[in-house]
């Protein structure tokens, strides 16, 4: 009796063993969902005072979203960084002339354009509907310090600047805090649709009264359909 007892006892350990083991294990069929999206990391300097960041100096970091990296030396780039400043390749017709006047700005060959979203970055699934007129290029002679960047950080300066405010910037913390969501879709230099959106920003140096070193890491898709709209990320 004793014996039957145990040889009980032990069929009903396996079997909530088993039963355990199964329920665990039907955690790891959960589909994952699987991507394109590409992340990009990038260490970026401005030497100079930043409360001036047009009289600001350093090389500017172009990147290219067909080919997915920087682009030293070549024209075909969508925009380009440094510090806080972010340039698009392609000047607006309405602004004159052929630069904005940065310090080593670099030239623009291309038509690149970018519109700002106040959506997330995932559920940005198009670029379709999007109106042509919101699509913005650096330009010269308008907004604050005598340039308008396309991507701007620069908050809002009244009712006539349509920029907004979508960072918070310290002169002591070196946190750079991202405000709201923020969405950027792009009108390639190769003709294609691409989504960005900045998920952090760091300072890593504490003089800004002399320089700015910023880290930023950023996602991005780019669709590689020539004039396909669709910004799903989603591998189907």
């Amino acid at each position: 009796m004793k014996k039957t007892g145990i040889l009980l006892t032990k069929a009903i350990l396996v079997l909530l063993f088993t039963t355990f083991t199964a329920c665990s294990d039907s955690g790891d069929d959960l589909p994952v969902v699987k991507t394109n999206t590409k992340t990009l990391e990038i260490t970026t300097s401005a030497i100079g005072d930043q409360t001036q960041t047009a009289k600001q100096t350093g090389d500017f970091q172009k990147f290219s979203f067909k080919e997915g990296a920087l682009e030293a030396t070549s024209d075909a780039w969508d925009f380009a960084i440094r510090g806080r400043i972010f340039l698009v390749n392609g000047l607006s017709k309405y602004g004159g002339g052929e630069k904005i006047g940065l310090a080593n700005e670099p030239t623009r060959t291309q038509n690149v354009a970018v519109c700002e979203g106040n959506d997330m970055f995932e559920t940005r699934t198009s670029a379709l509907g999007l109106p042509d007129h919101i699509y913005k290029q650096d330009a010269l002679n308008m907004g604050y310090e005598n340039y308008a960047a396309a991507i701007s950080w620069l908050p809002r300066r009244g009712g006539a600047d349509p920029r907004e405010t979508w960072y918070f910037r310290s002169s002591q913390d070196r946190e750079l805090l991202l405000l709201k969501p923020m969405v950027f879709v792009f009108k390639t230099h190769d003709g294609h649709f691409a989504k960005m959106a900045i998920k952090s920003i760091v300072r890593t140096n504490t003089d800004f009264d002399k320089k700015e070193d910023i880290d930023y890491v950023i996602q991005y898709y780019y669709n590689p359909e020539k004039g396909n709209p669709n910004l799903d990320e989603k591998i189907q």
